[in-house]
């Protein structure tokens, strides 16, 4: 029988000490597997982002809309539900029925009439009533 190498999801210990991060497709955290670099179907070519890379999502009827740290947009045809199941929790936080954020690019929360606004790629995005007690948790 030949030596099998198994290598889990987001496991790199096979890898070399010096090999670039950007070979590793996802990351183990638990159980829950969740992917570094994800492809959006764009009609006849499936367009490659970094997930770090991703500022914020738009639901948009039965798809969403993917807007990156350098505003470039995507048309996913996955639901909000479904990407936010293969976001990491740590990062992306749903803020809205509409929206998830990524918070590495949010720098700015604003109020206004006891409203809430991430302010992400000069877009003032709204925080729902229904997460805001989960919002008032990462203010310090």
């Amino acid at each position: 029988m030949k030596n099998q190498l198994t290598v889990y999801p987001g496991d790199t210990s096979f890898l070399p000490d010096d090999q670039p991060e950007e070979f590793i497709i996802g990351r183990n955290h638990g159980r829950n597997f969740y992917p570094v670099r994800i492809f959006i179907d764009c009609g006849k070519k499936l367009t490659g982002i970094d997930v770090a890379d991703i500022a914020y999502c738009k639901a948009n009827k039965d798809y969403t809309l993917i807007v990156t740290a350098d505003n470039e947009r995507l048309l996913s045809s996955k639901g909000i539900s479904k990407l936010e199941q293969s976001f990491d929790p740590k990062y992306f936080i749903r803020i809205h029925r509409s929206y998830i954020i990524n918070l590495r690019h949010a720098k700015l929360i604003t109020s206004e009439f006891s409203r809430y606004f991430f302010h992400i790629n000069d877009m003032d995005i709204p925080v729902s009533r229904y997460y805001l007690k989960q919002i008032k948790q990462l203010i310090f």
